[in-house]
C-alpha cells in the first residue's frame, strides 16, 4: 500500500526516528511501505540433574584381584551418573535472555558464559533477573545437542549444600538468560557429584510473515553458544518470486536486489530498516513479491512473500522487518 512518507514516520509506533534520514533524497511525497512485525523466535528452556556416587573409599590399583597392587589407577572409585530429576523439567527464557539474543541479531558479541545453581523455590517467571537463592556458579561449557539446540553443562560437588532446586544460565554480561526449578532432587550429599544441564531450543513461530529459516535458527543458536559467532542482521533482499516460504529456504526464489539495513533494538526485538529510492534498482518497473533478511555471513535468516507490489521509478520502497524473541 502506498502512502505519504511523513505519515509513515509520524505513525511509526516503534519510534524509529532516524528513518527520516533515509528519505532526505526522496523527491516524491509518497512511498511503498513493506512492513513485517509477525516474525517470532521462541526459545524453550528445559533441564535435568544427574548424580553419581563418589564412593567412600580410596581405590589403589586395579579392582581386579588377579592384577594386584600397582596395576591400574589411584583415586576415588566413582559410580555412573544417573538422572535424579523428572523427565521434562521446563523453565522460562527471561527478558534479559531475550536481550542476549537481540544483541546477537544486532551484531554484538554475547552469549552463554556461566551456569548457576541454588536452593530457592520461587516460581520461575520471565522477569527474573537472578536465582531465588543462588549458592554456586561456574564457567559453563556448551554442547550442540541439535542444529537449533544448545545444552549448557557444569558439575557441582559437595561444596554445594542444601536442596538443589534451581538453575540458571548467565550470559557474558552477567544477565540471567533462563531459569528453571527442579522438583525432586532433594538434599545434596557429601559423597556425590552433580551434573546440571540446561537446554535452550530455538524455534520459529510464524504469525503470517513467513519463517525464520532453519539456517537462520542455526545461526542464532551458534551465536549464543559460540563466542566467535555473531548472526547480525546485515542486508534486506527483495525478489520477484511468489514461491511460498518454507523453513528449509536457503535462497530467495528470484533475487532482484539487496541493500544494507539499519538495525534498531528493543529489549525483546530488533527491527531492520532500509529504503530503495526511486531509481533503485535499475530496470523499472519491478513486480515485487518476496523479501528476506540475510546475516553478516550471507545466510538467509528469514523470508516471506506478499501480494504483488509494482515498484516504479517514481516510488521509493520502505522496508521495515521486526524479529521478536519470546
Amino acid at each position: 500500500m502506498a502512502r505519504r512518507v511523513e505519515d509513515f514516520v509520524s505513525n511509526n509506533n516503534r519510534g524509529v526516528g532516524r528513518l527520516e534520514g533515509y528519505l532526505v533524497d526522496a523527491s516524491d511525497e509518497r512511498a511503498l511501505e513493506l512492513s513485517f512485525s509477525g516474525i517470532t523466535c521462541m526459545v524453550r528452556v528445559s533441564g535435568a540433574v544427574y548424580e553419581r556416587d563418589r564412593g567412600d573409599h580410596l581405590l589403589v590399583g586395579s579392582t581386579e584381584p588377579e592384577h594386584g597392587i600397582g596395576r591400574g589407577g589411584i583415586g576415588t572409585e566413582y559410580g555412573e551418573y544417573m538422572e535424579v530429576t523428572e523427565e521434562g523439567e521446563t523453565g522460562v527464557f527471561t527478558v534479559d535472555g531475550r536481550a542476549t539474543v537481540v544483541d546477537s541479531l544486532r551484531g554484538i558479541e554475547n552469549g552463554i558464559h556461566e551456569l548457576a545453581v541454588g536452593t530457592g523455590d520461587e516460581p520461575a517467571v520471565r522477569s527474573d533477573e537472578e536465582l531465588d537463592n543462588e549458592t554456586e556458579r561456574h564457567r559453563a561449557w556448551t554442547e550442540d545437542t541439535g542444529p537449533t539446540e544448545v545444552t549448557v553443562l557444569q558439575k557441582f560437588s559437595s561444596v554445594l549444600t542444601g536442596d538443589l532446586s534451581e538453575a540458571g544460565v548467565i550470559d557474558r554480561n552477567g544477565r540471567l538468560m533462563g531459569r528453571l526449578l527442579f522438583g525432586d532432587v532433594g538434599s545434596v550429599t557429601g559423597t556425590s557429584d552433580y551434573r546440571v544441564e540446561v537446554t535452550l531450543r530455538f524455534e520459529s513461530q510464524t504469525l503470517g510473515d513467513g519463517y525464520i529459516t532453519d539456517v537462520g535458527l542455526e545461526a542464532i543458536t551458534d551465536s549464543v553458544s559460540v563466542s566467535e559467532e555473531v548472526a547480525g542482521i546485515d542486508r534486506a533482499v527483495i525478489g520477484t518470486s511468489d514461491q511460498q516460504p518454507a523453513p528449509t529456504d536457503t535462497t530467495m526464489g528470484e533475487r532482484l536486489d539487496d541493500k544494507a539495513v539499519e538495525r534498531h533494538a528493543r529489549s525483546d526485538s530488533v527491527s531492520a530498516l532500509t529504503v530503495w529510492f526511486e531509481d533503485e534498482p535499475a530496470g523499472h518497473p519491478h513486480s515485487l513479491r518476496e523479501i528476506g533478511l540475510e546475516d553478516n555471513q550471507g545466510r538467509l535468516i528469514w523470508r516471506t512473500v506478499f501480494d504483488t507490489e509494482e515498484k516504479t521509478d517514481d516510488l521509493p520502497v520502505i522496508v521495515d522487518a521486526r524479529i521478536r524473541i519470546i
